[in-house]
């Protein structure tokens, strides 16, 4: 697939809204208990198992940004420096994330020219942005992981886990990937929540 067709697939099937209105919504995993870092990282961990996203193809396309210098960042989220040195410097590096003077200036709409598309992205860049969207407040935006053979969009949320949207109109395919994200995100601390 071409970048603007990756961007039209966001377009067509994801409700930028709210992710779980969506028409292809099938459901999310997300923490039973208290935030904690360590969860984020077992979230992650869940996805990368069950999706096998250290091999299989995956789409990183996303219009993360945070809004004023560091110190303003510092103040209003109290961040701290491994905040900024694990995250928010290495992914503005990279072209992940933007730095924005104010609000207005993020354009959520996809095809305005604000997403960034990274095929093939690295398992480290993935883990980086998935982590900050759960824990690094003052991340703002959307992300979305795509993995084209399997028809499926999958993002990060700050309920510390991940939502599923299903982007093919076979029924099969769709009743296939409910009962895979039903199955494989059972974990200990974890809940799983599947659309009707």
């Amino acid at each position: 697939m071409k970048i603007n067709e990756y961007l039209q697939l966001i377009k067509q099937h994801v409700d930028l809204d709210s992710y779980s209105f969506s028409p292809g919504w099938i459901g999310c995993f997300e923490r039973s208990g208290r935030f904690s870092e360590q969860q984020c990282n077992e979230a992650i961990d869940l996805l990368f198992n069950a999706c096998d996203l250290c091999t299989a193809h995956c789409v990183l396309i996303c219009n993360l940004f945070v809004i004023g210098g560091d110190a303003d960042l510092r103040e209003q989220y109290d961040l701290n420096d491994d905040d900024f040195r694990d995250f928010i410097h290495p992914l503005i590096a990279r072209g992940a994330i933007q730095r924005k003077d104010h609000f207005d200036e993020w354009h959520p709409g996809v095809g305005s020219g604000s997403f960034s598309v990274f095929e093939e992205p690295s398992s480290e860049l993935l883990r980086k942005v998935f982590f900050g969207m759960m824990a690094v407040d003052g991340i703002q935006g959307h992300c979305f992981g795509v993995i084209p053979h399997l028809g499926l969009v999958i993002y990060p949320h700050e309920e510390t886990g991940f939502g599923f949207i299903c982007v093919d109109e076979d029924i099969v395919q769709k009743e296939q990937l409910r009962t895979f994200v039903k199955e494989s995100f059972k974990a200990e601390g974890f809940v799983t929540n599947i659309a009707d």
